[in-house]
């Protein structure tokens, strides 16, 4: 198969799955939006209509951010892969380590972590101190998430 053609095929498996995944999120939410009015019987007992009306605001919340970050994660993917960056990425470290090496390797590895974690952080942020913090989540102050992130990293 030639790259040009395997490139068209990668293209169309991450359009068609992408598209699935957030045609699944829009019925989800379309669901949620139209059954927000009122507790399921089995829950009513349970679960006040408040309550509900909460987790309903909740999850429409975080189904969009997580249509927000689908998009951007395959056009990451689409950029580190057919737009070269992965590529590019292993030429740098080419320049300071022989090419083949653990060292290359891992330098490479941990740059490719380092920036898809760096993309991510933006929504993180956002997930946390604002959608969270919206629905009364988020227990976490600034310094508590520096420090998690800290230790993440190192992991």
């Amino acid at each position: 198969m030639s790259p040009t053609v395997f490139g068209l095929v990668f293209l169309c498996a991450l359009a068609l799955a992408s598209v699935t995944r957030l045609w699944l999120a829009w019925r989800q939410v379309r669901h949620v939006r139209a059954n927000r009015g009122q507790v399921p019987p089995a829950f009513a007992q349970a679960i006040s209509l408040a309550a509900h009306q909460k987790a309903a605001d909740y999850t429409i919340a975080k189904n969009r951010l997580g249509a927000v970050e689908l998009v951007v994660g395959a056009l990451v993917l689409v950029a580190l892969t057919l737009g070269g960056g992965l590529q590019a990425l292993l030429d740098q470290w080419a320049q300071l380590f022989a090419p083949g090496s653990i060292a290359h390797g891992s330098a490479f590895i941990a740059s490719v972590v380092l920036l898809l974690s760096l993309i991510e952080l933006p929504a993180t942020l956002y997930r946390t101190f604002v959608i969270e913090a919206r629905f009364g989540f988020n227990r976490m102050t600034p310094g508590l998430f520096l420090a998690d992130l800290a230790r993440h990293t190192l992991i």
